[in-house]
């Protein structure tokens, strides 16, 4: 009778143990469902935050893009007006640009125009010519 509660005694322990095993195996894979929905939930969330950011910075990047644009229109103008046959006009009366003339067309020089050199090979060459 002995052996026969001692078993039953072992077997119940033997339960309980499975049973606690069980719950200990049940409680880790909820914890680790939760760090897994917490990490996922946190990277979703700077992804966010990155994106607002990029959001809130359009407006004054295109605030400094039409800056710029306006500016490029102003100095536009400025040159054409700058190089204006009758601001040169006006230049050449001028004392401080009295001892600049027209050049005879015996003095210009007109060159063909060729494809531009590459920087690369123009220093290869100056290079081996050395």
């Amino acid at each position: 009778m002995k052996s026969r509660d001692s078993r039953h005694h072992q077997n119940s322990t033997l339960e309980q143990q499975k049973k606690s095993t069980c719950h200990l195996l049940t409680i880790f894979r909820v914890i680790l469902c939760i760090l897994a929905a917490s990490l996922t939930l946190f990277t979703y969330i700077e992804k966010q935050n990155a994106l607002t950011e990029l959001r809130l910075a359009i407006p004054s990047l295109a605030k400094a893009v039409k800056g710029i644009q306006e500016e490029n229109v102003r100095l536009t103008y400025e040159i054409e007006r700058f190089e204006s046959p009758l601001h040169l006009m006006e230049l050449m009366r001028k004392p401080e640009f009295s001892h600049l003339k027209y050049p005879y067309l015996t003095d210009v020089i007109f060159l063909p125009m060729t494809a531009p050199l590459h920087q690369e090979s123009y220093v290869s060459k100056k290079q081996s010519s050395s």
